[in-house]
């Protein structure tokens, strides 16, 4: 989840991050959003992570 006016951790860090990984991931972004904005919509928010972690494919073993 990134805030596009988050005065703590500006979106472009969270987006190197997000970008830099190359597992299953959703990017929630909102524009408009500060940090503390971003919880307002916790509810909906939550259930579409849960809905996206649920509906991932389980990573496979590494091989020894």
């Amino acid at each position: 989840m990134l805030g596009g006016k988050d005065d703590v951790i500006p979106s472009e860090f969270g987006r190197k991050l997000f970008d830099g990984y190359s597992g299953p991931k959703q990017l929630w972004f909102n524009p408009e959003a500060n940090r503390g904005d971003l919880h307002q919509g916790a509810p909906a928010a939550a259930k579409e992570v849960i809905e996206f972690w649920n509906n991932r494919e389980a990573p496979k073993p590494a091989r020894k």
